[in-house]
């Protein structure tokens, strides 16, 4: 089996919130957009959304 790795270029880029809507809880949502140069002329490009609610042990 013959495996060869090599570097592309990409970009990558995104942002999160997170909101506090009681004592110890928070909501948070986060997006992340990559664009990978692939190979030839082709460029890939992945979406990824996440959301997500945390409990924070003890408090500030």
């Amino acid at each position: 089996m013959n495996l060869t790795m090599g570097l592309r270029k990409a970009v990558a880029f995104g942002g999160d919130a997170e909101w506090g809507f009681a004592s110890n809880w928070t909501a948070k949502a986060e997006y992340l957009y990559i664009a990978a140069a692939g190979t030839g002329a082709s460029v890939d490009h992945v979406n990824v959304v996440r959301a997500g609610i945390n409990y924070k042990f003890g408090g500030f």
